[in-house]
C-alpha cells in the first residue's frame, strides 16, 4: 500500500511548520512501513513525497537526489531494493507522457533517477540500450505535446 503523506503543502498543519528541517521530519516514513512494503509501492510512495521538487533546487540534477537521499528515509530504503533498477525501467516505459504538470514532473523524476550514478552503474549493457530506446520514445512523445 502506497504511503499517504498526511501533512503535505496546502494543509493547515503544513503551514504550521518553520523550517525544512520540520517539514523533513513530518514526512519521513515510519521504519515499520518501510520494513513491510513492496518497491513498487514505495517507488510511487517516493514520487508522492511533499519535498520532491527540491531536487530542483540544485544546479545539478543529482546533487538534488543526493540531498533528497540524505533527508528522506524512503528514498534511502528504495536505494537498498535489488529489484529498483528493473522496476525502474518498466514503471517508466509504461508512464504515459501527458499534458498533466505533476505528471510530467513524475517522469523527468524518473529520468533523473534512473540515470544517478548509484542507480545507472547496477544496469547491465542490456537494460542501458533498453533504456535508450524506450528513452526515445519517450522524447517523440513529448515533441507531440
Amino acid at each position: 500500500m502506497v504511503f499517504n503523506y498526511v501533512i503535505r503543502p496546502g494543509t493547515e498543519k503544513w503551514e504550521e511548520l518553520n523550517s525544512k528541517e520540520e517539514k523533513f521530519k513530518v514526512c519521513q516514513i515510519p521504519e515499520d512501513v518501510l520494513e513491510n512494503i513492496t518497491t513498487e509501492d514505495l517507488l510511487n510512495s517516493v514520487l508522492n513525497y511533499p519535498l520532491l521538487y527540491d531536487v530542483f533546487a540544485y544546479n545539478d540534477l543529482h546533487q538534488g537526489i543526493e540531498y533528497l537521499e540524505k533527508n528522506f528515509n524512503g528514498l534511502n530504503e528504495l536505494f537498498k531494493r535489488k529489484e529498483l533498477t528493473r522496476m525502474l525501467i518498466d514503471f517508466y516505459s509504461k508512464e504515459k507522457i501527458v499534458e498533466d504538470e505533476e505528471k510530467k514532473f513524475k517522469i523527468i523524476f524518473l529520468e533523473i533517477l534512473i540515470t544517478y550514478p548509484k542507480i545507472y552503474k547496477e544496469l547491465s549493457k542490456a537494460e542501458k540500450i533498453e533504456l535508450e530506446n524506450i528513452s526515445i520514445l519517450k522524447k517523440r512523445d513529448k515533441e507531440k505535446i
